[in-house]
C-alpha cells in the first residue's frame, strides 16, 4: 500500500480523484517529462513505471461511468 501512495505522490494525483482526471494528469505528466518534449530519461521511466503500477480503476474514488450509444440519439450511461 505504501507502494501505491508512493507512486500516487511521483504522478500528482490522489485516491480522492477519479479515475479519468487521474489518468489525463498522469498522461500530461508522462508527455511533459518525455526525451522527445526535452524531459529526461529517468524521470519519463520513473513516471511510467508509477503509472504502470497504479492504473487500475479500484486504486481511485470513483468510477468511470459505461457510456454506450443506442443509436446516433440515444446515450446510455450505466
Amino acid at each position: 500500500m505504501s507502494n501505491r501512495k508512493a507512486y500516487m505522490e511521483t504522478l500528482g494525483v490522489n485516491e480522492e480523484m477519479d479515475y479519468v482526471d487521474a489518468k489525463r494528469i498522469a498522461n500530461r505528466a508522462i508527455r511533459n517529462a518525455h526525451p522527445d518534449m526535452g524531459g529526461k530519461a529517468d524521470d519519463f521511466i520513473r513516471l511510467k513505471e508509477a503509472w504502470n503500477n497504479c492504473n487500475k480503476e479500484e486504486f481511485f474514488g470513483k468510477k468511470i461511468p459505461k457510456i454506450r450509444h443506442k443509436n446516433l440519439f440515444e446515450i446510455i450511461i450505466e
